[in-house]
């Protein structure tokens, strides 16, 4: 829709010398025949006409053969000697055609000036035009003292009454007249000599390069071909190796590939031994060969790589004995996927058309890259779905197995039940029947033996599907453990087992649910009796780490064999071939209820000594524990710290809004602090404390709950020590939690516009925060939490820059205008959520593009349309860091589908296409085409809408547009003449492209 147009350059056309020799033969044959028609001249035509056919046969015979004076068939002197054969075949075919027109009376005497042209690219031009001037005369005087005495016969072009010219002095004085006409001509070409050859060897050199130029590209294109047809990464770097080696005719090629961190993870190496490849474990960091070469904007060159000191110790080099060697990097956007090398053994050195030809491979070689990885990382997701389809095919086995163990355990106890009831029944009125009480106590044992059987099953459902909610409070664990004990205790004395437990006294209290964590040790200590055989040992110690509890559970009983560790937590899975009582949920129990804490469990075990189980459960005040265990981090503290700052920073851009502060919780003053902010006063940052339930965001803090004010004057919560920051009377307030806790809010008023937050709004802020939130959490449990939290201030960046867009005014309307598209969808209040998210973000993989394309006014080249193409898949990598939710990633990366499935990244269609994205793609053109842009205007309303119509089907969902449509006119942006006249437009491009 939005094309650009740019005009083409053209080359001159450059021709060779043979050529040229054909055309000067053609142009005189022509000069010939004309002036016989016109000037009724009579000459010999078939003589002549053989003169022209022989000197062009002499001509491409001499071209030929001076063609191949650097091969086999002729030495240099030959070649010479060929050239000089040129300017005779000229010089005699030019006498010949003079003498058959009249000799001195002929009127083609001009001609004898040729050959002096083709003589100056041989000699200087005097010594040419002399040793040209001579040949002619002569040869012409013999020719006409010959005529003279009659021993030839003398061809005139006149009628046949005319005579042969009389006398030696006429023969004479036309020698001296074109001896002197070829004298001056001689001076005029030494003059302009110069000039002529500038010209010819320029034309010359520029034919040699044009022919390079198509060779070369020829070559690049066969070597694009080639590496684009490659899958496989590995088999990829071999085949760029070789076809640098080719291309430079060099001996010696690698390529080098960089994760993220600057580090060398893969290297691939053609020399003398072939092709080989490997990935250094660990890998290789700081390499000063990385580095100079990342440095060096125009190729890095080196002319004896042995010795120079800026590569020195590098192991990519080292021992290759190379003297020239010439590296560029592979960019990507703005990272460093890796870098080409090519050398030599000798000192034959790199130049500019070199470094020209390994910049443009590079070029070449990163969309290779990319999509190897990206089908490495399909592959990868294909074996791990194989993986998955497996595990549950043996799922599904082991449920199988289960049922039937299950129907065998319940049919047990039912048997036994039925049998004891049928004997009370038959001895109902026998006053002598006296085992009645036995019969009715070995009832209720089975039945328990079923209730716990059913719970069982109940529990690792609620819990694996979050159906049963954690119930949080503090509580000491040495009661819980008691608790537990005491519940054992027949069992422990029924087997003579000793359990001793091993709580330090200043153990603070957990923050979890009490009755689950209950069964965590009623499970683990069943196994523990389970397994231990009479008179041995069972221990619980626990110790406290920076943020949990770390407890364990340890038996010296018969042992987890090594090949069960692995899936000894899984469902149904049970440890040796006897089931005995249990169906093998117990550990899928335990497993579930830590994990639901936030913490982990993991087990070891020696066959024959016995298995230990350690887990973590949260401690009090863990949450703010964290933040303070990593605040007192010296490498962390100041990341932390912009990360808050950025997140308030963005909040304010998204909202439009001139003051948001970020509290946290202190919970042993229960105040909030102010943690982060964006338009306060330092002094109110510092000094600011909210105690809990007073004021808003003491209120949010004590509830738990977002609050919407519409007007501070009249919601009573109006604290006078705030006066000077409320410009408006709207505010809004979210909390900000971790798990079911509390840890701190977020507030945001003063907006810009004056006007009142919304709903939408309160929606926005829930979203932000929730995301926050889990990068708090996720901290934690980050294998390196400071990459993880650089990551995350990178991702921030991105989405405070896409936020300051120029229209930024048209942005925030979209993300208004997606969550009203999506209601008038009927989509779930949820998903309308995530959409008005996404649309505020969706772009945000657009900062990965350079601003030299995004401002480029002329037509952009298919390496720049693919740059801007990638920006859906980098803003889903560049959002990973603050994602859980699915549907936000995928609106990301497919709102450039197409409905008739010719979009990317994916070529996704119709339904394919989640209708977040099918919403954005609406909106995101609609904004395009209605801001400026440095390669067109602003388009009008009228426009813009129509033009989404014109691609309802193909490019849009026809659905989406009726709705935008309603939304512009609910919002006084079209009038409702416009609606009609645009919804009948829809109803007829409905008939030719049914929307989906």
């Amino acid at each position: 829709m939005f094309g650009r147009r740019q005009t083409e350059g053209r080359s001159p056309t450059i021709v060779s010398i043979p050529q040229v020799r054909l055309i000067e033969l053609a142009a005189i044959f022509s000069i010939f025949y004309i002036a016989r028609e016109i000037a009724g001249f009579d000459f010999r035509t078939g003589l002549v006409a053989g003169v022209f056919i022989a000197a062009a046969f002499l001509d491409i015979l001499v071209a030929s053969l001076g063609n191949a004076r650097g091969g086999r068939i002729l030495g240099r002197g030959a070649g010479e000697a060929w050239r000089w054969a040129t300017v005779f075949v000229d010089l005699f075919t030019v006498i010949g055609l003079v003498y058959l027109t009249g000799t001195v009376a002929s009127p083609f005497l001009f001609l004898l000036v040729l050959p002096l042209f083709f003589a100056g690219r041989l000699l200087p031009p005097l010594r040419a035009g002399a040793a040209v001037t001579l040949a002619t005369v002569a040869a012409i005087a013999v020719l006409g003292a010959l005529e003279l005495r009659g021993t030839i016969p003398h061809f005139v072009c006149c009628d046949a009454g005319a005579a042969m010219p009389s006398g030696p002095h006429f023969l004479v004085g036309t020698l001296l007249v074109i001896a002197g006409f070829m004298s001056l001509m001689t001076y005029l070409f030494a003059t302009f000599y110069d000039s002529f050859e500038v010209y010819l060897r320029t034309a010359e050199d520029r034919l040699v390069n044009s022919r390079h130029r198509i060779s070369e590209l020829t070559r690049l294109y066969d070597i694009s071909l080639g590496i684009n047809s490659v899958i496989s990464l590995d088999t990829l770097l071999k085949m760029v190796c070789k076809e640098i080696t080719l291309l430079l005719r060099r001996p010696w090629s690698s390529v080098l590939l960089l994760n993220p961190e600057g580090e060398i993870v893969r290297h691939v190496e053609l020399g003398e031994e072939g092709v080989a490849s490997n990935e250094p474990s660990p890998p290789i960091a700081e390499d000063r060969l990385v580095g100079a070469v990342l440095a060096a904007s125009e190729g890095f060159v080196s002319e004896d790589a042995g010795a120079d000191e800026r590569i020195a110790g590098s192991p990519m080099i080292d021992g290759r004995e190379l003297h020239p060697l010439l590296a560029v990097p592979i960019v990507s956007g703005r990272d460093d996927l890796g870098i080409l090398m090519v050398g030599d053994r000798e000192e034959r050195p790199f130049g500019g058309e070199d470094v020209r030809l390994i910049s443009i491979l590079s070029g070449q070689v990163v969309s290779a890259i990319e999509k190897s990885r990206l089908y490495e990382v399909m592959s990868g997701r294909i074996s791990r779905l194989e993986r998955e389809a497996e595990d549950l095919r043996n799922t599904n086995k082991l449920k199988m197995n289960y049922i039937s163990h299950l129907s065998h355990e319940l049919k047990t106890p039912l048997t036994s039940i039925k049998a004891y009831v049928e004997s009370l029944q038959d001895n109902i009125d026998n006053p002598e029947f006296v085992e009645r009480d036995e019969f009715l106590g070995v009832i209720s044992t089975e039945t328990d033996r079923l209730i716990r059987m059913v719970n069982k099953v109940l529990d690792v459902s609620k819990i694996e599907f979050g159906q049963r909610t954690l119930k949080r409070k503090l509580f000491v664990l040495a009661d819980v453990v008691a608790e537990v004990e005491q519940a054992m205790q027949p069992y422990l004395v029924d087997k003579q087992l000793d359990l001793r437990i091993g709580l330090p006294g200043d153990l603070p209290k957990i923050d979890g649910d009490e009755d689950l964590v209950k069964q965590v040790f009623i499970n683990l200590l069943g196994n523990a009796v389970k397994f231990s055989a009479p008179g041995r040992r069972l221990f619980i110690d626990a110790v406290e780490d920076a943020v949990s509890v770390k407890i364990t559970v340890r038996d010296e009983g018969t042992g987890i064999p090594e090949k069960d560790l692995t899936h000894i937590f899984e469902q149904f899975y049970q440890v040796g071939t006897s089931m005995g009582e249990g169906v093998g949920l117990g550990l899928a129990i335990v497993k579930n209820i830590v994990e639901q804490h936030g913490g982990w469990i993991q087990v070891s075990s020696t066959v024959g000594e016995g298995a230990s189980f350690t887990f973590t459960l949260p401690k009090e005040h863990h949450f703010n524990d964290l933040l303070g265990y990593l605040f007192e981090s010296i490498e962390a503290s100041e990341e932390i710290q912009e990360m808050f700052q950025l997140s308030v920073q963005f909040i304010a851009e998204m909202l439009s809004a001139k003051i948001v502060s970020l509290m946290l919780l202190d919970r042993s003053r229960a105040e909030l602090f102010i943690k982060g902010a964006y338009g306060l006063d330092e002094r109110v940052v510092e000094k600011a404390r909210v105690a809990v339930g007073r004021s808003i965001a003491g209120k949010v803090a004590e509830t738990g709950e977002p609050l919407l004010v519409r007007d501070i004057e009249t919601s009573g919560m109006k604290e006078r020590s705030n006066d000077g920051q409320y410009e408006t009377k709207s505010l809004v307030s979210v909390p900000l939690r971790v798990g079911n806790t509390v840890i701190g809010v977020i507030n945001a008023n003063n907006k810009i516009s004056g006007e009142s937050f919304t709903e939408d709004d309160l929606n926005l802020l829930v979203t932000v925060s929730e995301r926050l939130s889990k990068v708090i959490e996720r901290m934690r449990t980050a294998e390196d939490f400071s990459v993880f939290l650089k990551e995350t201030i990178a991702t921030l960046h991105s989405m405070i820059a896409t936020c300051r867009e120029d229209y930024h005014w048209l942005n925030r309307k979209t993300v208004e205008w997606s969550a009203s598209i999506a209601r008038k969808l009927r989509l779930s209040e949820k998903e309308v959520q995530v959409i008005q998210y996404v649309s505020s973000v969706h772009d945000v993989g657009m900062t990965c593009v350079s601003d030299d394309i995004l401002n480029k006014t002329l037509a952009l080249t298919p390496e720049e349309i693919d740059e801007i193409r990638k920006h859906p898949q980098r803003g889903a990598a560049i959002m990973r860091p603050l994602e859980f939710v699915e549907m936000v990633s995928q609106n990301i990366l497919f709102h450039h589908e197409r409905i008739d499935g010719k979009g990317y990244p994916m070529g996704l269609k119709g339904d394919q296409i989640p209708i977040g994205s099918r919403i954005l793609a609406v909106l995101d053109a609609y904004a395009s085409m209605m801001g400026a842009r440095p390669f067109r205007h602003r388009l009008a309303v009228s426009e813009t809408v129509g033009e989404l119509i014109a691609n309802s089907g193909t490019q849009f969902d026809g659905q989406v547009i009726k709705a935008f449509i309603e939304v512009l006119l609910d919002e006084g942006v079209i009038e409702i003449e416009d609606y009609t006249r645009f919804a009948e437009q829809l109803r007829y491009a409905g008939k030719h492209h049914p929307v989906t």
